[in-house]
This record gives structure tokens, C-alpha cells and sequence, in this order.
């Protein structure tokens, strides 16, 4: 009796582990996104769908971005990964999109150009000023310096 309960036992772990494993081999094949806000906010609409997926020629976006912005900035980079993403699943192989951090730039010499730097100026994107809130509890509540931009070529 111990015997044939030890070899139900494996068989059900067995069973178990090849559920799962089958489980994870289709959620990493399959792909899907579900919007269940009333407007349909995180979604494309048709027509940009039907843009993307219809691009003949690659389309790269380049997004420019400076990590730890104060409010109302500090959410548009996680929103923009979401949109572009979003485009991505969409499109077809010729849409692509890099993010840029300046970040690591703005911490060195003035007198030595960033490459991102100058890649943003390029396209005709330099630094915006932004304020931050009074609310902020920064001992600084002077201007901050930031790159909420991006470009497409």
C-alpha cells in the first residue's frame, strides 16, 4: 500500500510539473493585453494600428529621458514604455524604439559632450526647464533640468 501511494504521488507531481511547464511555454509564445478602462485609455485606436502594422519602410523612436524627474514629469517615462510598447505588438518589424538616458551625461564635465547629448541635439532637442513643486520636500526647490522628449526617424 505505502508503494502504490508513493507512485500516485509522483505521478501527480509529475503531472503538476509538466501542467505548469506547458503553462509557461505557452504564456511566453502568447501574448496578449487586456484594457479594461471605460475609455479604452491604454489602447491604440484602429487607425494607428492599422498604421503601424502597414509601415513599409523601419521607423525608430528615440526617447530621451532624464531618470528621477519631479511631478507632473516623474510618470511620463513608464507611460511612454507602455504606449511604445504598445505600438511594438502592433507594428510590424520596422517600428522600433530606444530610450535614451541623459542622466549620466549631465553629471560630467561641461566641457566634454555627451554622445547622447549630442545625439538629442541632433534631432533638435536640447534640455527644458522644469520647476519643481513647493511641495516637494527637497532641501533645493530651485530649477531642475530635464529631457521629457523624444523624436521619430
Amino acid at each position: 500500500m505505502n508503494r502504490q501511494n508513493r507512485s500516485q504521488r509522483i505521478t501527480k507531481f509529475l503531472l503538476y510539473l509538466l501542467i505548469v511547464v506547458l503553462l509557461n511555454a505557452a504564456g511566453s509564445t502568447l501574448f496578449f493585453r487586456l484594457d479594461l478602462t471605460g475609455d479604452r485609455m491604454f489602447s491604440l485606436s484602429p487607425v494607428s494600428q492599422r498604421v503601424v502594422s502597414t509601415l513599409a519602410e523601419p521607423l525608430t523612436v528615440h526617447v530621451f529621458f532624464t531618470q528621477n524627474l519631479p511631478a507632473p514629469h516623474n510618470g511620463t517615462e513608464r507611460y511612454l514604455r507602455d504606449l511604445l510598447a504598445e505600438y511594438a505588438a502592433a507594428g510590424n518589424r520596422h517600428f522600433n524604439y530606444r530610450f535614451h538616458d541623459v542622466t549620466a551625461g549631465e553629471q560630467g564635465n561641461e566641457n566634454t559632450p555627451d554622445p547622447t547629448q549630442e545625439l538629442a541635439g541632433s534631432y533638435g532637442i536640447y534640455r527644458s526647464r522644469s520647476r519643481r513643486s513647493r511641495r516637494t520636500r527637497s532641501s533645493s526647490c530651485g530649477p531642475t533640468w530635464g529631457w521629457p522628449w523624444s523624436t521619430a526617424t
